[in-house]
Formats: C-alpha cells, structure tokens, sequence
C-alpha cells in the first residue's frame, strides 16, 4: 500500500527531468498521475516510463501561461481521476544574460512560466481542492529565489516571486 493510494496529482513539466521522476514516484506510491507539458512527444515517453501498462497516468499537451489550457487541464483531471488531491508545479524557464542587458521577452517568458502561471494554476485547482476535502500545493523553486547570482537576475526573481506567492497561499489557503 502506497502513500498516495487513492490521491490524484497534477505534475506540470511532467514530460521530462525533475517533472518526469516526481510523478514516476508518485505513481509508485499509488497516486493517479495527470502530467502536463507544451510537447506531446515528451509526454508519451513519460507516460511510457511512469507505467508501461498505462494505468493510472494521464497525459494533457497544455501550456500553463495560457488560461483556456489550464481550465482544460483543470477539466480533464476531474473527468479522468474524478478529484485533485495535489498540485506539484514543476514547469520553468530560464535564461542566463546580464540584467541590463535581457529582453523583456525574456523578462516576460520568465516572470510568467515561473511565476504568474504556477499562481493560476494554484487558484484555479483550490475549488477542486476544496470539494475532495483539502489538497497540497509543491511548488518547485530553486536557491536562486533566496541568493542571487550574476547571469540570472530574472530568473532569480521570478523564484523568488514563487516562492513569496507560496507562502502566502499556504497562509490563506491553510484552513482548507
């Protein structure tokens, strides 16, 4: 008997890395696993690896900086487990360059992957959250929040805008 038999996980940046062994090891400890990235490819090979058989893994192709993937996501993970029981937002980016020197493309690519798109996802799985009786939120962030290092300034600070939006989501969202 596992951990997490009977618990339903959403792992975005499930297709590869840190995202892929997350839910391997979720799925061993029983959890039904929905992974989500932007490139169907890699989330087949993950799926592949995670459970052989395919049971208890789902796959959802969604970008999290776009708000009708993530209701989507949301939707299919209802309908496929039947509640969410936890969140792990794994996705990110990031970029190395001088601070006066980065584009705000890539100040925007940052801020919003590692940042605003982990909070819209966080909201929009708390109403589910709520119905199956309470959840958890991981959200995966890096020491670059807490120290900065030259090269990665936005990056730094979108790990840091993470890891201050956890903290207050775990305070107002603690009761529940």
């Amino acid at each position: 008997m596992g951990q997490l038999d009977g618990k339903s996980a959403i792992i975005t940046g499930g297709g590869t890395g840190i995202g892929r062994a997350i839910a391997k090891r979720f799925h061993e400890e029983g959890a039904y696993v929905v992974i989500t990235g932007r490139r169907k490819e890699k989330l087949d090979e993950s799926a592949a690896f995670i459970a052989p058989n395919g049971e208890k893994v789902h796959k959802v192709a969604a970008d999290i900086t776009v708000e009708e993937d993530i209701k989507r996501l949301l939707d299919e993970t209802i309908n496929v487990t039947g509640s969410l029981n936890i969140l792990v937002n794994n996705a990110g980016a990031m970029r190395f360059g001088q601070l006066h020197e980065t584009p705000v493309e890539e100040w925007n690519l940052m801020m919003t992957t590692n940042a605003f798109a982990p909070w819209r996802v966080m909201v929009s799985a708390v109403p589910h959250m709520r119905k199956a009786g309470g959840g958890s939120f991981i959200n995966i962030s890096s020491i670059a929040g807490i120290k900065s290092f030259p090269g990665a300034g936005i990056y730094c600070a979108s790990k840091a805008s993470l890891q201050v939006i956890s903290q207050v989501m775990a305070m107002e969202a603690a009761a529940d």
